[in-house]
């Protein structure tokens, strides 16, 4: 990936939306897209994907590592007709973003929250404030 980032039309999308593309970033959902941008703290995650520094982006692949394995181990993730204890509380503390009341989120137009740092409120695109988008500060 780091090879072709800066070139590959792909890269052009925010850096919120680059990780749902599936092909670049198999398996990451909406819950762990928030997770991982919260604990790289220095990327924006409204800057273009292809504008972020190999440090950021290797950051990011790592988190992409991190996050599903913690939560996994924590039975985060949920599969249909799963018989399996999910742990809530283990799985809450391991949240530092996702649906925390102290967080901003936008909602999109397939009804997906992205939950950040308010810090990055200043940085939301005004398409996502208005219209069929929602920011919550």
């Amino acid at each position: 990936m780091l090879e072709n980032y800066k070139d590959h039309k792909d890269f052009n999308a925010l850096t919120v939306h680059i990780l749902m593309n599936q092909r670049w970033f198999n398996g990451i959902g909406n819950y762990l897209r928030s997770e991982i941008l919260y604990r790289v703290p220095d990327v924006n995650p409204w800057t273009p994907f292809n504008e972020l520094t190999e440090t950021q982006i290797n950051n990011i692949i790592n988190q992409c590592k991190e996050c599903p394995t913690f939560a996994y181990a924590l039975q985060g993730g949920k599969v249909l007709n799963s018989t399996k204890y999910v742990n809530e509380e283990h799985i809450e503390n391991w949240r530092k973003i996702y649906s925390k009341k102290t967080s901003s989120f936008i909602t999109d137009g397939n009804k997906r929250r992205f939950w950040f740092d308010s810090k990055w409120n200043s940085c939301v695109p005004q398409k996502y404030i208005k219209g069929k988008y929602l920011l919550k500060e």
